[in-house]
């Protein structure tokens, strides 16, 4: 029973964060005062199975458990540290900046009035979660936030990942109003963020490479960088290239764009190779790493000539015998 005070400590301060209603956080507190004199009584230490046992005890047959919540949000933060998504749920009253947001989000869409209430709820929960974690306005979103909200959604069992996709839209949407980076949307998608990987996870001699051309006059803008990436693509199409080469060239791109934009970056082809040398080995096959520098050869012919090139295949490491030791 060391631990029990802090851990219902944690309980309520949660609710209370979370803005659950006086009615609730009173029946927790009453939950779990019941609860401590039980187990000092029989002189136990609080577990799922225990509690549960006794608050069935209180109850008839045919009656809810009341105190079913309280205990599984108990038995969480003995068990992990903080309560689990599955056992929470987000109904805050939002801010004029993500409300007004929104609204303008469901007024753009052209959609049945039922799915437009589903997608209405998504971005409540989302815009609630971000203002539960401090995150007051659109323009203070940020990676860790959305990183702690892919989290979230990741501990409901698939619950709540159709949420997490209508957020993405969401997040497009800002984008395409200039409310919001367009890196959002891309780091939300599962297709991506598998594949994303930061600054520090690079190998240092990666991390000395990105550095030293960090500032190398001539660099893209990474906003600029990704808006280019639509533009190359609809050039490869003319060339017969297939779509799913397109799809994929354009995929290996918007992965390097993701890093470029959360590192504050821009791009050259520097920066390019070493992100890549540094990830390939932990995210791509061997025949993968090529394939993705063939990608980045084609967007440095068109970055420069503004056209795409085919049949030009740089060789930006040089030949095996120049890379022999000395």
């Amino acid at each position: 029973m060391v631990h029990y005070g802090k851990n219902v400590a944690i309980v309520m301060d949660t609710l209370k964060k979370y803005q659950y209603e006086p009615s609730t956080i009173q029946s927790s507190e009453k939950c779990y005062g019941e609860l401590y004199q039980f187990l000092s009584d029989e002189g136990k230490a609080f577990s799922r199975e225990e509690a549960l046992l006794w608050s069935e005890s209180l109850i008839t047959e045919g009656m809810r458990n009341p105190y079913l919540p309280a205990i599984n949000r108990l038995a969480d933060v003995y068990e992990h540290g903080h309560i689990l998504a599955g056992h929470l749920r987000i109904r805050v009253q939002l801010t004029d900046c993500f409300q007004s947001a929104i609204d303008s989000y469901v007024a753009s869409l052209d959609l049945c009035n039922g799915y437009v209430l589903s997608l209405r709820a998504s971005c409540t929960h989302f815009c609630g979660f971000l203002q539960c974690s401090n995150v007051l306005a659109v323009k203070d979103i940020s990676y860790k936030t959305l990183d702690s909200y892919r989290d979230f959604i990741n501990e409901t069992d698939g619950f709540y990942q159709k949420k997490k996709k209508n957020a993405g839209h969401f997040l497009k949407f800002l984008a395409i109003n200039e409310l919001a980076r367009p890196a959002f949307e891309l780091y939300l998608n599962n297709r991506y963020s598998s594949k994303c990987i930061t600054f520090a996870e690079l190998p240092l001699e990666s991390q000395c490479i990105i550095e030293k051309s960090r500032h190398t006059e001539g660099n893209i803008p990474a906003k600029e960088f990704y808006y280019s990436i639509k533009d190359m693509s609809e050039q490869m199409e003319p060339f017969g290239y297939s779509d799913n080469v397109i799809s994929y060239t354009a995929f290996y791109l918007k992965l390097l764009y993701i890093f470029l934009d959360r590192e504050s970056l821009g791009y050259c082809r520097a920066i390019a190779d070493a992100w890549l040398e540094g990830m390939g080995d932990m995210v791509f096959a061997p025949k993968r790493v090529r394939t993705v520098r063939r990608a980045l050869d084609l967007y440095d012919d068109y970055s420069v000539t503004g056209n795409i090139r085919p049949l030009h295949r740089p060789r930006h490491l040089g030949s095996a015998y120049e890379r022999l030791p000395v």
